[in-house]
């Protein structure tokens, strides 16, 4: 969130939300994939317990 914050406040384009991975920090990049890993498992487990399958 800080990291779309970051980019919306420093383009004309308050709308932005795309971050570009290449202007992250190693440590920055770290744990936005450790986030969008817990986002996945999160996922995975919802789609377990409603026995969702999305063909």
């Amino acid at each position: 969130m800080a990291q779309r914050l970051s980019v919306a406040i420093s383009t004309d384009d308050k709308h932005a939300r795309q971050v570009d991975p290449t202007t992250l920090t190693a440590l920055e990049r770290d744990l936005l994939k450790e986030c969008l890993a817990v986002v996945k498992s999160f996922k995975n487990q919802l789609r377990q317990h409603y026995q969702l399958e999305i063909a």
